[in-house]
């Protein structure tokens, strides 16, 4: 059987904190070891990581934890970056790269047991590219003839896709290699074009995310955890219980839309001991009215430093950060990000808000986003 390790640490310098940010509400660590510490013949699972963050993350997965040193967590080099494999017993080890979102379970199963049985040296995965390449002095590296522009005649060229290496662990700690270069050395597995996606930049990871999500919606599985720890939920008012429009009367009275489902979902947490509290900068009857409605004592209006209420509250409450969700719109709202258990903008939220979230809700403000929220904290309780 192969060792298959995941190696992460946390900088990175073209995609900063690529790892653990938020992506399509889990972050790529959490995704590669749900997917690959399932069950199976194939492999035994390592997670290698120095920091206590990523540490922390695999120790919630099937798989044996290789404490890197700082040294691993911060070189350059090859040799020093994975020094750790002295630690693994196998003779074969299996590389995955966490940053390949779509790679597949079952196409990393295939490919080591396809390396097994052929007793190869050592394998990497490519992808099969038609287009044309050249050198920069003009020569053509498979573009031949000038006469025939469909690029699907081209003879393939195979790009190595870095989704998943294998090789031989005693070997590589001798020459610090993984192979030789030479014939079946290492020997191709070609993957999908989707599977070879690798995130490696700011723009990479923007597009990963925003295909994943449109393949695969929002990841909940570790949203779900983080829901069952919830016992207050907090609000910004304009942009999320109301639609943020702003309307008049003829006589000049200023009037407020607001959702009526949004107050049944709050009604329903009330009943089952989910605190709640409204921080917002507005300071009118129109809102005073709807808290009162909504039987909400903490109501805080016309407030500059959202931040500093909410930690009043914690403390009142004796509230752990991760215990509360918070639900926001506007840049107002940007002090709150990392210091609540789930950080929630609403699908019309500004953009810069949404980047950072942990959740972003398929309604828009005003239109049932609360309501979705509560739905999700009651769908996370034990007796629902």
């Amino acid at each position: 059987m192969l060792a298959a390790v995941i190696q992460a640490r946390t900088s990175s310098q073209r995609c900063k904190n690529k790892m653990l940010r938020s992506f399509a509400n889990t972050n790529l660590i959490s995704l590669a070891l749900e997917k690959y510490s399932q069950p199976t013949k194939a492999f035994k699972l390592y997670f290698a990581a120095y920091e206590p963050e990523l540490l922390e993350i695999g120790r919630q997965y099937n798989c044996t934890i290789i404490q890197r040193n700082p040294e691993s967590a911060n070189g350059e080099r090859i040799e020093i970056v994975m020094n750790y494999m002295s630690e693994i017993p196998e003779e074969m080890v299996m590389f995955i790269n966490p940053c390949h979102p779509f790679m597949e379970m079952e196409t990393l199963e295939k490919a080591a047991l396809y390396f097994e049985k052929k007793q190869m040296i050592s394998m990497t995965s490519v992808v099969k590219s038609h287009t044309w390449y050249y050198f920069m002095d003009g020569r053509a590296i498979n573009f031949l003839d000038p006469t025939n522009l469909n690029t699907k005649t081209t003879e393939p060229l195979y790009q190595v896709a870095h989704a998943f290496h294998i090789f031989n662990r005693k070997r590589f700690l001798k020459h610090h290699y993984f192979w030789t270069h030479q014939k079946n050395d290492p020997f191709f597995f070609e993957i999908s074009e989707k599977e070879a996606i690798d995130i490696d930049t700011e723009l990479d990871f923007a597009k990963a995310e925003a295909l994943y999500i449109r393949e695969y919606g929002y990841h909940t599985t570790l949203l779900k955890e983080k829901f069952k720890k919830i016992k207050m939920l907090v609000m910004d008012v304009d942009g999320v219980l109301t639609d943020a429009g702003m309307y008049y009367s003829e006589e000049g009275d200023e009037l407020k839309k607001f959702n009526t489902r949004d107050g049944m979902g709050l009604k329903q947490l009330r009943e089952v001991g989910i605190q709640q509290a409204i921080i917002t900068g507005e300071d009118t009857a129109i809102v005073q009215n709807r808290a009162k409605k909504l039987k909400i004592e903490e109501a805080h209006l016309g407030i500059t430093n959202k931040l500093e209420v909410m930690e009043s509250i914690l403390a009142k409450y004796s509230l752990a950060s991760e215990e509360v969700v918070y639900i926001g719109d506007d840049i107002n709202d940007l002090s709150i990000v990392g210091k609540v258990g789930v950080f929630v903008a609403v699908a019309d939220a500004l953009e810069s808000l949404k980047s950072q979230a942990d959740y972003i809700t398929k309604a828009r403000g005003g239109e049932g986003a609360v309501r979705e929220i509560c739905d999700m904290i009651l769908s996370s309780l034990p007796s629902c």
